[in-house]
C-alpha cells in the first residue's frame, strides 16, 4: 500500500473519530437529541479545505454526507463554481462551522448562531489539522468568524472581516485563506451570480498557482498577505 492510500486510509479513521466526538458533545444543547455533522470520505488526499456555515436541516436529519455531490441548491451552485474554477472535486473535503443541530427546532432557534460558532471552535481546529490543507475557503461571515475562533493566536485571521476581506487572500501557519461569500440563493441577493463566478474564476487561478508551487507572483490584484510568525 502506498504512502498516499495509508494516509488516506488513516484520514477516513480520523474524520470517523471527529464525528464521534461532535455526536458526543453537549456545549449547546445538553443531552437533548441532535443530528451531528457527517464527513465525507475523500477517495484521495484533499488539499482545499471549504468551510461553509450549517449543514441544512434536512440535509442532517436524512445523515446525508458534506460532499460536493449534494442535491442542496447551495451544494450544486458551489459545484458549478467549483468546475469553472478547475477545482476537482477529489481535491475538497467540506466542513462546517456548525456542526450539529437539535433535532427540536424549538430549542435550536434559542441558541444563537454564534454561541455554536464558538462553541464548535475547537472541532473545527480538529478538522483543519487532520486535512492539512493548502488551501482553505470560508464561505460566509459565520464560517470567517469559526476560523477566529478556532485560531485566536494567528493575526492575520484575527484582522480580516466580512464582507471587507472577500476577494483578499491571506498566509497563516503555511495555509492560504480566501474568504468568500456562501453559494445559498439568499446570499446571492447581496453577491450576484456574476460577481460570484468572478470570485471563483479568482480563486481558480490562486489554486492553479498553488498546485504550480507558488513560481512567479501570486495571481489577481490583491496580494498575500504574509503571516507575521
Amino acid at each position: 500500500m502506498s504512502w498516499v492510500a495509508r494516509r488516506r486510509n488513516l484520514l477516513r479513521k480520523e474524520l470517523a473519530c471527529l464525528e464521534a466526538e461532535i455526536a458526543l458533545c453537549q456545549r449547546c444543547y445538553g443531552d437533548s437529541p441532535r443530528w451531528p455533522v457527517r464527513f465525507d470520505r475523500p477517495e484521495s488526499l484533499p488539499r482545499v479545505l471549504i468551510l461553509g456555515e450549517r449543514p441544512s436541516r434536512k440535509m442532517l436529519e436524512h445523515e446525508e454526507r458534506l460532499t460536493i455531490d449534494s442535491a442542496d441548491p447551495a451544494t450544486r451552485f458551489l459545484r458549478e463554481l467549483l468546475q469553472e474554477a478547475q477545482i476537482h472535486p477529489e481535491e475538497i473535503l467540506l466542513g462546517a462551522a456548525c456542526l450539529c443541530r437539535s433535532t427540536s427546532r424549538d430549542l435550536d432557534a434559542t441558541i444563537p448562531t454564534p454561541v455554536c460558532v464558538s462553541e464548535c471552535a475547537a472541532h473545527v481546529r480538529e478538522l483543519v489539522r487532520l486535512a492539512g490543507p493548502r488551501l482553505i475557503i470560508s464561505l460566509g461571515g459565520e464560517a470567517a468568524r469559526s476560523l477566529k475562533a478556532a485560531f485566536p493566536a494567528e493575526p492575520n485571521i484575527q484582522g480580516f472581516r466580512f464582507p471587507a476581506a472577500v476577494g483578499r487572500t491571506i498566509r497563516a501557519g503555511g495555509v492560504l485563506l480566501r474568504i468568500a461569500y456562501q453559494t445559498t440563493s439568499r446570499a446571492r441577493v447581496a453577491r450576484n451570480e456574476q460577481e460570484q463566478r468572478s470570485d471563483w474564476q479568482s480563486i481558480g487561478k490562486l489554486w492553479a498557482w498553488l498546485k504550480e508551487g507558488e513560481n512567479g507572483p501570486p495571481p489577481g490584484e490583491e496580494a498575500i498577505v504574509e503571516s507575521a510568525t
